[in-house]
């Protein structure tokens, strides 16, 4: 595999990390554009980027602004008014320089948790090059709950500035998706069922940092707006989607959340949708105990849909 990393700048003048893997030799037959989620950056996928280059796909990602290399002196939060709508406009501006590379290739675009629902909010707003879509983790279409919670992020954000880090907000958020795995080893079991994937991201500073007022209200707008029927059926409705997750994942109540999509997009007009839930996985499905199995499925789903 050949990696390289490089600086794309966006309509703003705002400098984005990111990264390139490719084949070592031949010609690639399809490109994936990789979207990380929140509270991580793309570095993570390189294992995935490893066994995707290995069967001839070009692979690329980024760090989203508020995250990983892009802004590791403020990590969890976005110089913009709307920080959902700017990730989103961001995958788009790494989708132009895809096609512009490889006018002739078929584009996969690959999200997980937050960047799930952002490659599919991104497709709603913007003409990306998508033959089809993956979304690993999507959290499905939010409860009531996530009106109180955004009217109270919202009153925060201006009470004590959109850039204030909260504790408060981080516990809310996350700290019930440890519930089902009390005691535990760490604060993060959720994640997967795999020791050394937890530990690892406990201990990089890209991972599991504390977001701002911010970031947590725009996220919570950009999940309301995503579900609405009108914005569904934005969607091409011959997209090939395939939708992945495990049957113990606290974001997606389990695989509730995958089916509760699936079910939206299918009466939003998509005909195309499979789904893929894996016994006792957890939240990161790449990075479980059984993630070759997971990576080989995807890639089977992927040469079937595109090659």
């Amino acid at each position: 595999m050949k990696a390289e990393t490089f600086r794309l700048s966006d309509n703003y003048g705002k400098k984005l990390y990111a990264y390139k893997w490719q084949p070592d030799s031949g010609k690639a037959k399809a490109a994936v554009q990789l979207v990380h989620g929140i509270m991580e950056y793309s570095g993570r996928y390189e294992h995935f980027a490893r066994e995707l280059t290995s069967r001839q796909f070009v692979v690329y990602a980024h760090d989203h602004q508020g995250h990983g290399y892009t802004d590791p002196d403020h990590l969890g939060y976005i110089d913009a008014p709307d920080g959902f709508s700017r990730m989103c406009e961001n995958i788009r501006d790494l989708n132009d320089v895809i096609n512009l590379t490889h006018p002739d290739l078929p584009v996969v675009l690959f999200g997980h948790s937050m960047g799930a629902a952002l490659a599919a909010r991104s497709l709603q707003l913007h003409p990306l090059k998508a033959d089809t879509l993956i979304c690993s983790g999507i959290p499905g279409k939010p409860s009531v709950q996530i009106y109180p919670g955004f009217a109270l992020a919202y009153l925060f954000s201006k009470l004590f500035g959109e850039h204030r880090l909260s504790p408060f907000f981080f516990r809310l958020i996350f700290g019930p998706y440890q519930k089902p795995f009390k005691p535990g080893r760490t604060n993060m079991d959720w994640l997967s069922r795999d020791i050394y994937n937890v530990d690892s991201y406990l201990q990089h500073p890209f991972c599991g940092f504390v977001s701002s007022y911010g970031m947590y209200r725009d996220l919570m707008a950009g999940l309301i707006k995503l579900f609405k029927t009108r914005q569904l059926n934005k969607i091409p409705s011959d997209l090939p989607i395939y939708l992945m997750g495990g049957t113990a994942d606290p974001v997606c109540n389990g695989d509730k959340g995958l089916r509760n999509t699936e079910r939206l997009l299918r009466e939003s007009g998509t005909y195309s949708v499979d789904v893929k839930s894996y016994e006792n996985g957890r939240h990161e499905m790449l990075q479980e105990t059984n993630r070759q199995q997971v990576i080989a499925d995807i890639i089977t789903w992927i040469e079937k849909s595109v090659t």
